[in-house]
C-alpha cells in the first residue's frame, strides 16, 4: 500500500494544487487495504490524512500506523477536519456528487475545488504480483466449479432463476468467495440479450445456453463467459459458434503490452466477416477491484495496452429470436503476449449426453 500511496504523491507533486482528496471506496480501498463502507484519503505535499468516522477508529489507527498518515475521525454535528492552508488548490475525483461537492465547497470555502479525473484509476491498470495472483485464484475457483456444476444441475425443466441461483451458491462456496456480478443464465433466445437478467423460461433439450460468471477474493474480481448446449446442438449453432471462437483466438494471439486496443477490436471483428453487424458490444475490459475498469477494448479508444494489466476478450454475436453466442477469458498482459488465466475449456460442451 506504501508503494500505491507514492505513485499518488508523486502524481500530485508534478500537478498545479495542494491536496487531492480521494472519495471513491475502490481507489481508497487500493490505496490504503481500507475495506468498510465510508474513508477517504485526503494527500497534500507534506501529509497524508486517513478521514473515516468513529465506526472504523480502530482500523484507522491500524492503518494510519502502518501507512504513516494522519487520522481524522469525522463527528456528526461536530466535524474537526485536517487544518489545511488557506488559499489552496483541491483537486477531487470527478465522480463526487454535486450535494458532496458544495459541502465540501462550504467547509474549504478558501480553497479552489477542481473536480478532475482520479488519476488512481490509471495506477490500478497495471497489477502487482499480489493482486494478480489473488485474480488467478478466483478464476480458477470457477474453472473448478462450473463445468462440474452444470452437469449436475442443467437438466430439462430447470428454469432460469433456478440455475442462477444454485449456481451462485456453489461460487460462493459457504461464503469463501464473492460474486463479481449477478451470474448470467440465459436459455435459448434469451441469450440472444447479452446481459439478460434470468427469468422463469425454462431449459429445453437442444438449447443453447449460455453462462457469464465470475467471483470475487479479497475484493479482487474473474469474469468469465461459455455456452453449453442441451443434448444436441440446434442447426446453424455450431458454424456460429466457431466463428466467435475463431475470431475470439485471434484477438488473444494479438495481446500484448504496446498494442493499442483499437487495433486488437478492429481484427476481430474484421475476422468475424459477414458475422460482424451481429456483435452489439465492445471486445473486452479491463479487472480488477471493479469487474469493469481501464482499459476499454473498444474500435474508439486511444489506449495502449500496458504489462501486467488484466483484461477480458470477449467476442459475441447475437441473433434476435435465436440465440447469442459469447466466448469470455480473462488474460493477463506481458510484454511479448497474454497468459490466459481462465482454464475452463472453451469447446461447445453438449450436456446430458
Amino acid at each position: 500500500m506504501k508503494d500505491n500511496l507514492n505513485q499518488l504523491s508523486a502524481w500530485l507533486s508534478y500537478q498545479p494544487a495542494d491536496f487531492f482528496l480521494c472519495t471513491d471506496p475502490k481507489n481508497v480501498r487500493w490505496l490504503t487495504g481500507f475495506s468498510g463502507s465510508f474513508a477517504w484519503v485526503l494527500m497534500g505535499e507534506k501529509v497524508m490524512h486517513f478521514i473515516t468516522d468513529g465506526r472504523y477508529a480502530a482500523e484507522g489507527k491500524a492503518i494510519c500506523s502502518a501507512l504513516n498518515m494522519h487520522l481524522v475521525l469525522l463527528r456528526a454535528g461536530a466535524e474537526k477536519w485536517p487544518n489545511c492552508a488557506d488559499k489552496a488548490t483541491m483537486l477531487i475525483e470527478d465522480t463526487v456528487q454535486i450535494g458532496a461537492r458544495q459541502r465540501l465547497q462550504k467547509r474549504f470555502e478558501n480553497y479552489l475545488i477542481q473536480p478532475v479525473l482520479s488519476p488512481v484509476l490509471q495506477f490500478r491498470r497495471v497489477k502487482n504480483e499480489a493482486e494478480m495472483e489473488t485474480m488467478q485464484a478466483a478464476q480458477s475457483h470457477v474453472d473448478t466449479v462450473l463445468n462440474s456444476f452444470l452437469q449436475k444441475e442443467a437438466y430439462s425443466g430447470v428454469t432460469e432463476i433456478e440455475l442462477a441461483w444454485r449456481l451462485e451458491m456453489a461460487l460462493r462456496d459457504e461464503g469463501k468467495y464473492g460474486l463479481s456480478f449477478d451470474p448470467i443464465v440465459a436459455f435459448g433466445a434469451n441469450s440472444a440479450q447479452a446481459h439478460h437478467r434470468p427469468t422463469k423460461a425454462k431449459l429445453a433439450v437442444g438449447q443453447p445456453m449460455l453462462i457469464d460468471c465470475g467471483v470475487t477474493k479479497n475484493g479482487y474480481a474473474s469474469d468469465m463467459t461459455r455456452m453449453y448446449c442441451l443434448q444436441q446442438v440446434p442447426n446453424g449453432f455450431q458454424a456460429d459458434f466457431d466463428a466467435v471462437l475463431q475470431a475470439q483466438e485471434k484477438g488473444i494471439k494479438m495481446v500484448k503490452a504496446g498494442v493499442k486496443v483499437a487495433t486488437i477490436s478492429k481484427a476481430v471483428r474484421a475476422d468475424l466477416g459477414d458475422r460482424e453487424p451481429l456483435f452489439s458490444h465492445s471486445l473486452g475490459h479491463g479487472v480488477g477491484l471493479n469487474i469493469h475498469e481501464a482499459p476499454s477494448l473498444s474500435i474508439r479508444s486511444e489506449e495502449v495496452l500496458q504489462a501486467r494489466e488484466v483484461i477480458t476478450l470477449e467476442p459475441g454475436i447475437y441473433r434476435e429470436g435465436k440465440w447469442g453466442i459469447r466466448i469470455e477469458d480473462i488474460v493477463r498482459v506481458t510484454p511479448h503476449e497474454c497468459v490466459v488465466m481462465s482454464q475452463t475449456p472453451k469447446s461447445l460442451r453438449v450436456l446430458g449426453v
